[in-house]
């Protein structure tokens, strides 16, 4: 564990952190990010599917604003990406196959991680090459999806020596397809909406026309390759380069009406919704060891390019009749309108530090970090019916190109002493950013018949996040400590109203936040019993909200002040030598406690999009049946509580969930597993979220994210080589 920019254990550093193995993921199932932080206290998420979520933690929602509030890294390279268009701030979805370990730091990172780990930190570490043994791994799975179909994935890696002691070479390489389960429905004639366009007709009576199954279909690839070369005793430099494809038939969205039971995006006219995104990561860390000190340069070279479609005919004639107010609008007037986004983006980082080495009392590292980040998004739509031109006098609805750059420096230090059983840390971060939105936007909804808006919002940002840490330890069963610490978050810029919107700020201030924790790690009963909590307390200030308009647009807004107070508690306890049980809570109390004038917030408020309970529980039994092979239950059930969205009209609330998995098989001494499956084996349909229409909401209805309906399978897997 290296949390710390050190080697340590996850009792002995005083931190709130979840750190998950890769034995573990492999043993749990779990193949992505989004899935391990179902079963992370303290961590909620939006999920729009693949490639699009966004995580937060302790309550510090990003419902707003244009930056994330959790910091993402794939080893030491962050990959903590702004807003990409109304995608959101979506981080990459990586196959987790063949990882070292997973990372879960809780409460402001500011310090060692920089800007966007006000919430947290998610690190994902990849296991590195072997210059000694040569090993071979590989997994293959099958699946079969209720409302869906076959699905299946095949993982496989392999570490050559090339050079005993100096050289070696390792790659990891997927492949899955997952079943769909939301239909794409046709049907003719569409019903009109009610209501004055306020409350969508019952599609459900209306004749199918044509029915398209299970087009939320994943196909995922990928392949990642590390060499690790050792020239001298002292020096050792690891390029790595990952690249990864994931393509969509449609999105992971219901219609609400008529609900997400009937698993259906029902449209008057058939236009598909496909999804794309592909990320290339190149790195290069050099560490060369000077004595008691340790130099690393950590190089990193990233770029990604996504591009959604989204059905938006329906869009198109509620908005004339509900917004605009032009009665009865026909759908053959309004026509068939795709909206499309196509988002690129590339990032280069640098960082360079200095840490002690050793055992001594004293320890510190100091460093420097450089981020040049530019994302381009361009968003348009085909070009629909009549009506558009003879109400706009232009033939376009709305098209929005902008250019988002990031340029940041920081310079960072940490130091600790230990006296007996007592350490304390101390540390500070210095950054400075300039950031620019360049943005063209136009198309008769925004302007009429008017030329583009042209608008360019710069700014920049000067400060400081330190850190207090003092921990007392006084054997190895035992951690307590206080923390105080500071975390922050960029500001941005709006994008301009359109036509049938009030104006609205273009810009909003960066919002910051303290954080005041107590904890503590503890073993007990002859380590039978592991008992891991926190206590916290937030002030969030500047708090960045998303403000919903009647006419359906949305911007951000530094609504007041928040604060949040909650807590965190992970168990394991082995109940038997063959049972154990793993459980971990957490609770968050998350309210704003002051508004700025006119933000249309009040105080008391809950935060958008923070449940107040998560808990999660695992209970696994192993019965050896030879000397080879063993037997393995495990049973896990997971639970998020309800939150607040105001986008998920009429209701703004997002109920909450319960899913639980099964997983029965046998484990060997020679490295072969085999275990069957059930995914969601209640067959929960549940809410997770719901999706950003690409320019506009509809009045009329919402599209709601919906979880994987049950799904059962066979996992295998075999290893060979690897260390004696």
């Amino acid at each position: 564990m290296t949390a710390e920019r050190r080697a340590g254990t996850v009792q002995s550093t005083p931190l709130s952190i979840t750190a998950v193995s890769g034995a573990q993921l492999q043993a749990q199932g779990i193949t992505n990010v989004s899935q391990l932080a179902a079963e992370v206290p303290g961590i909620s998420q939006r999920n729009a599917g693949p490639g699009q979520t966004e995580f937060e933690i302790r309550g510090i929602s990003s419902a707003g604003g244009s930056s994330p509030t959790v910091g993402f890294y794939l080893d030491d390279v962050p990959l903590t990406a702004p807003v990409q268009g109304l995608e959101g701030k979506v981080v990459i979805d990586p196959n987790v196959y063949d990882l070292n370990r997973v990372e879960v730091l809780r409460g402001p990172q500011g310090t060692l991680y920089g800007a966007s780990s006000m919430g947290g930190t998610i690190r994902l570490l990849t296991n590195q090459p072997d210059t000694k043994d040569f090993a071979a791994s590989g997994e293959v799975v099958g699946s079969t999806t209720k409302s869906g179909k076959a699905g299946y994935a095949v993982n496989a890696m392999v570490n050559i020596p090339l050079i005993s002691d100096t050289l070696a070479l390792r790659v990891t390489g997927s492949n899955s397809y997952t079943s769909g389960w939301i239909d794409r429905v046709v049907v003719s004639p569409f019903p009109q909406e009610t209501d004055g366009g306020f409350a969508r007709g019952d599609v459900l009576s209306a004749p199918e026309v044509k029915r398209y199954k299970n087009v939320n279909w994943e196909k995922l690839s990928g392949v990642r390759g590390s060499l690790l070369w050792t020239p001298t005793e002292n020096l050792t430099v690891t390029p790595t380069i990952f690249y990864q494809k994931i393509r969509q038939g449609g999105p992971n969205y219901a219609d609400q009406p008529p609900g997400i039971a009937y698993e259906a995006h029902y449209q008057p006219f058939d236009v598909s919704e496909p999804y794309s995104d592909r990320f290339t990561l190149m790195t290069l860390p050099i560490v060369y060891k000077l004595g008691d000190v340790n130099l690393t340069s950590v190089t990193g070279y990233y770029k990604r390019r996504s591009i959604l479609n989204q059905d938006s005919s329906e869009v198109a004639q509620d908005f004339m009749e509900a917004l605009i107010g032009i009665p009865d609008v026909s759908y053959d007037d309004a026509g068939a309108l795709t909206a499309y986004e196509h988002d690129r983006s590339r990032q280069i980082t640098q960082e360079l530090r200095l840490s002690s080495a050793g055992s001594s009392p004293f320890q510190w590292v100091i460093g420097g970090f450089y981020q040049d980040f530019k994302a381009k998004t361009e968003i348009n739509t085909t070009t629909p019916g009549p009506i558009v031109a003879e109400t706009f006098g232009v033939p376009s609805y709305f098209f929005l190109n902008f250019t988002n750059t990031i340029k940041q420096y920081a310079a960072f230090g940490e130091a600790s002493y230990k006296l007996g059983d007592f350490k304390l840390t101390a540390g500070v971060r210095y950054y400075h950013y300039k950031t620019g939105e360049d943005l063209t936007e136009g198309g008769g909804l925004v302007v009429g018949p008017g030329a583009p808006i042209v608008e360019s919002l710069p700014s920049s940002h000067s400060g400081a996040n330190p850190k207090v840490n003092l921990s007392y330890q006084p054997s190895h069963n035992l951690t307590i400590y206080a923390q105080a610490s500071k975390g922050f978050r960029p500001g941005g810029g709006n994008a301009p109203p359109p036509v049938t919107c009030p104006n609205f700020p273009t810009s909003f201030a960066p919002d910051s936040l303290w954080s005041y924790e107590l904890g503590e790690k503890a073993r007990l009963f002859d380590n039978r019993l592991t008992v891991n909590s926190a206590v916290y307390h937030e002030v969030w200030s500047g708090i960045q909200q998303q403000l919903t308009l009647a006419c359906g647009d949305t911007y951000t807004a530094n609504a007041g002040t928040a604060h949040i107070t909650g807590g965190e508690l992970e168990a394991t306890l082995h109940l038997t030598n063959q049972l154990t049980l793993t459980t971990g809570f957490s609770y968050t109390d998350a309210k704003l406690s002051s508004v700025l004038p006119g933000t249309g917030f009040y105080k008391g408020e809950r935060i958008q999009n923070v449940p107040k309970w998560t808990n999660t529980a695992t209970l696994v039994y192993s019965l050896p049946i030879d000397d080879t092979y063993t037997a393995v239950f495990r049973a896990t059930d997971e639970y998020t509580g309800g939150t607040i969205d105001p986008n998920f009209a009429p209701v703004n609330h997002i109920p909450s969930r319960n899913l639980i998995n099964l997983r029965l098989g046998v484990t060997s001494r020679n490295r072969f597993t085999a275990f069957i499956f059930a995914n969601n084996v209640t067959d929960k349909r549940a809410y997770i979220g719901d999706p950003e229409e690409i320019f506009t909401f509809v009045p009329s209805f919402n599209r709601a994210t919906t979880n994987q309906p049950r799904t059962i399978g066979i996992d295998l897997t075999y290893a060979i080589g690897g260390p004696k």
